[in-house]
């Protein structure tokens, strides 16, 4: 990454000189759409000639106990942003180690999409409405609107894109309350393939595990799930293991999983978990659904889905945003 005198004159204050490059340090809308401004006339990439901070975005803005959201900064850590709900008896619900290292715009405009799990296997965004500016320095803000209002939802463009279509400055979350009671079920099945289909069958039934640990021990596939929620919602979970796993063959096991190596984290799909398995290969898994789920751990490309990738590497809108840092 280079950037020209020029460039670095024309930014003034809206950047910092760092060992690893130019940063813009907006600290509002207004001069996030400066720096886009200042880019455009350049010719010059956001990502590629100048990094973005957006470290001043980094407050848990308002809480809404009634609706359970919150409006929270951009550059706010997850797991700092999880700390500071607790007081409020919020949560965020269950997310991988690794989504909890990310800021809210990276969680948002990431792989990760801003989905979490929720009962039945489904996938939904955290965010319920968001704030961004697009590359043209515009402002975009979406509505905190019923699920069932119908119209586009714009928000969707911003999702997962990788910073393609506009960049988040502050979003409304759906939260959850703070779980009261945890609990941990082992299971032990005679094959990979039972293990998960009791799994699948369990989450069909509206289980959310906040985790699963699964190692192939000996000639059998085990099973550590970790429960949490309301108490009602926890003995609801236990119940539907206890009838799905004798279906399968399953059957309570004992000692503690090892962890697994780490490997990063990945989507994968549910055939990719069972070939990293079969492989003798412990593995977490988080943000369950139907179709799979975000993999930590196993042996990296033997388990791993092919990532989804833009048709001809290039960015969506004008090239000044410059797509994936």
């Amino acid at each position: 990454m280079s950037s020209s005198p020029s460039l670095r004159h024309a930014l003034g204050p809206l950047c910092v000189d760092a060992p690893d490059g130019l940063y813009a340090s907006p600290k509002s809308a207004r001069e996030l759409a400066d720096v886009l401004a200042v880019l455009r006339a350049h010719g010059a990439r956001l990502h590629h000639d100048v990094r973005l901070s957006r470290g001043a975005f980094d407050r848990l803005e308002a809480v809404d106990p009634k609706s359970c959201t919150v409006q929270a900064g951009a550059g706010i850590v997850l797991a700092e942003l999880e700390r500071q709900l607790q007081p409020h008896a919020l949560s965020l619900g269950p997310l991988s180690p690794a989504a909890l290292k990310l800021t809210l715009a990276d969680f948002l405009e990431g792989p990760y999409a801003g989905l979490r799990a929720i009962p039945v296997g489904r996938l939904e965004p955290l965010c319920a409405s968001l704030v961004a500016v697009l590359h043209d320095g515009k402002r975009l803000e979406t509505h905190f609107s019923p699920r069932s209002a119908a119209g586009p939802d714009l928000a969707a463009l911003v999702l997962g894109a990788h910073g393609r279509i506009g960049l988040v400055l502050s979003a409304r979350l759906r939260c959850v309350p703070l779980p009261e009671a945890k609990q941990r079920a082992r299971l032990s099945f005679p094959s990979v393939e039972s293990a998960l289909d009791a799994l699948k069958a369990a989450l069909g039934d509206g289980c959310v595990p906040a985790k699963v640990r699964a190692h192939k021990v000996s000639d059998r596939a085990v099973l550590e799930l970790e429960l949490e929620g309301a108490i009602d919602a926890v003995a609801r979970d236990l119940h539907s293991l206890q009838h799905r796993a004798p279906l399968f063959g399953g059957r309570p096991a004992g000692a503690d999983l090892a962890a697994p190596g780490t490997a990063g984290e990945h989507e994968c799909s549910w055939q990719s978990v069972a070939r990293a398995l079969a492989t003798g290969h412990a593995v977490d898994l988080y943000r369950l659904s139907l179709h799979g789920a975000v993999v930590a751990g196993g042996a990296g490309g033997l388990m791993l889905d092919a990532p989804a990738r833009w048709a001809n590497g290039s960015t969506l809108a004008a090239p000044v945003l410059g797509g994936a840092p």
